[in-house]
């Protein structure tokens, strides 16, 4: 154990205690479904951080942490997947329909990725081994990612399908904030990515230098979803889209037109 890294991972522990009391009060201030989910969440999240600092510090047994990680991911996990089916709720034009194959099969490798917690767990037990099976353990991670990435690809294609709708100004308000989280969602699956791939190079003596970035990185989760996106973004990112589509409307009247004298836009009858 060395000082320092320890000063280090006790400021980030610091932190995150910060942000969970700020994410109490935003919730209590502003209560909404999703700040209850992320309240619950950072909840969880904060005790196996602490777990983790003491562990480093050799004042809880490596075992407790591998639990505690175990339990807060499977936790996590389900969240993130909850928010992702939230967001496509709100931005789908139909909402989310659970009888889609993708969403089946999501759900399917949600409940892979937990039994993999779960077989990690008992592992552990009976065995009385101080980290998971590191085969479960790569498999469980795997399965987990492609879980997100279903879903992720599920709740954003809507954006797709609302390409012809985007020249009303409510739907390109819907379709600017389904692209501000698109862009930060990316830039958090990146970053997080990278943490795992950086630790399946490494030893599982680097376990719980992999949990301080994963924790820190699950609290900036946390924030992304706790603010709204900047209005100014938000309606600048509007304005350009609906004008774009506009005029893309315009252009393609114009061209039918041209082509055929008879035709008359029945939205339009202007044009």
């Amino acid at each position: 154990m060395m000082l320092s890294i320890l000063i280090v991972y006790s400021v980030l522990c610091s932190f995150e205690l910060m942000v969970t009391l700020l994410i109490q009060y935003t919730t209590w201030k502003k209560p909404r479904r999703i700040m209850y989910a992320v309240s619950i969440f950072s909840l969880f999240t904060l005790p196996a951080s602490l777990v983790n600092v003491l562990t480093y510090a050799e004042i809880i047994d490596q075992c407790w942490n591998s639990l505690t990680y175990c339990i807060s991911t499977a936790f996590m996990l389900s969240m993130h997947f909850w928010l992702n089916l939230d967001i496509g709720q709100r931005i789908r034009p139909k909402g989310v329909q659970y009888s889609h194959p993708l969403i089946i099969l999501g759900i399917l490798c949600l409940l892979c990725t937990l039994s993999c917690f779960v077989a990690n767990m008992t592992l552990m037990f009976t065995n009385n081994e101080q980290y998971p099976h590191k085969i479960i353990f790569l498999v469980g991670v795997c399965v987990s990612i492609l879980a997100d990435c279903i879903t992720y690809f599920y709740a954003f294609s809507g954006l797709i399908n609302m390409k012809k709708d985007r020249f009303h100004e409510s739907q390109s308000k819907t379709t600017a904030i389904g692209i501000w989280y698109l862009f930060i969602q990316l830039l958090w699956y990146t970053v997080y990515g990278i943490v795992y791939v950086w630790f399946f190079c490494k030893t599982w003596e680097h376990f719980i230098t992999l949990l301080v970035m994963d924790y820190s990185l699950r609290f900036v989760l946390c924030v992304m979803f706790m603010w709204a996106p900047p209005t100014c973004v938000i309606e600048c990112m509007a304005k350009k889209i609906s004008v774009v589509q506009t005029e893309k409307s315009i252009n393609g009247l114009a061209e039918s037109s041209a082509t055929n004298p008879m035709y008359v836009d029945k939205k339009n009858p202007l044009f």
